[in-house]
């Protein structure tokens, strides 16, 4: 993950990682964790999902957000 978010894998690599990383994270209930992941592979994605894993990627957030209590959103 520490290669992914510093921009020194490709799209589809980065994609891959963030969501092993962070299925990892929601499966330990570590959801601060997945945040803070989350945030990171934002400040250096081009999207909010990388490499065709929209579906994936919107499941997660909305873990996290749930999670913050962010229901609205």
């Amino acid at each position: 993950m520490a290669s992914a978010v510093q921009g020194e894998l490709g799209p589809m690599a980065t994609g891959h990682v963030y969501c092993r990383t962070i299925c990892a994270c929601l499966e330990m209930l570590d959801y601060r964790r997945a945040l803070e992941w989350t945030e990171a592979i934002d400040r250096v994605a081009d999207d909010s999902c990388t490499a065709g894993f929209h579906g994936d990627c919107w499941m997660h957030r909305a873990s996290i957000r749930i999670f913050r209590g962010e229901w609205v959103d």
